[in-house]
């Protein structure tokens, strides 16, 4: 069985799994919102 999960590396090193292309999308999108908020 073949793990098609998209990975991103943070600079801590973390590891994200994204189950999809629109979910990585989603997620660095929802990041941006959050980051210019603060």
């Amino acid at each position: 069985m073949n793990n098609t999960a998209l990975g991103a590396v943070s600079n801590k090193k973390e590891n994200i799994r994204f189950i999809s292309e629109a979910h990585e999308k989603f997620y660095y999108e929802k990041l941006k919102e959050v980051l210019a908020d603060e």
